[in-house]
């Protein structure tokens, strides 16, 4: 079961020179892409859309 989006994304970090990862979460997709599509209008790197899911366990 999907409980939720996290979106994570790569930035140059200035003044250390080096790429850092930052998350942003979203309750549902729609939200997500729309975080997703702000970031890469930027000057990110890349992103991905990851879904969080809740562990469902199974009676035998």
């Amino acid at each position: 079961m999907i409980i939720g989006y996290k979106v994570e994304y790569a930035w140059w970090k200035y003044p250390h020179d080096k790429l850092a990862i930052s998350k942003k979460y979203a309750k549902t997709h729609k939200k997500a892409t729309e975080i997703f599509n702000d970031i890469l209008s930027g000057h990110y790197y890349c992103a991905r859309i990851v879904p969080i899911e809740k562990k469902v366990k199974v009676m035998k």
